[in-house]
């Protein structure tokens, strides 16, 4: 079942991503998965004010990604062999000093 999020305004930042899984209209809230394992309940409310957030680093404007996913699927191996690569390659050589492995560094120096 899902749990209730319940974040103070001073926590949330701009450029924060979750999976949307469930809407459900006659509770007023929206289910979402932060890479855990259980679904997280919150408020379309609150999901609208995370959307319009002001708060820095990326402010996310109110954008969505939406992925089309392809009718047909060539070679699974050689695309999870591929997108690993990808995933290794930019946590070792990120484009910014704050974000990758550099990234990791940096916060726990700063904690």
């Amino acid at each position: 079942m899902a749990e209730r999020l319940v974040v103070e305004d001073f926590h949330q930042f701009g450029g924060k991503h979750c999976q949307t899984a469930a809407l459900k209209n006659i509770e007023d809230k929206v289910y979402v998965s932060d890479r855990g394992e259980k679904l997280v309940g919150v408020t379309i409310e609150d999901l609208q004010k995370a959307r319009s957030s002001k708060f820095p680093p990326f402010p996310p404007k109110n954008k969505l990604l939406k992925i089309k996913y392809p009718s047909k699927v060539g070679n699974l191996e050689k695309g999870i062999r591929e997108a690993i690569k990808e995933c290794y390659s930019n946590m070792l050589n990120p484009p910014m000093k704050n974000i990758g492995l550099a990234g990791k560094r940096l916060v726990k120096n700063v904690e």
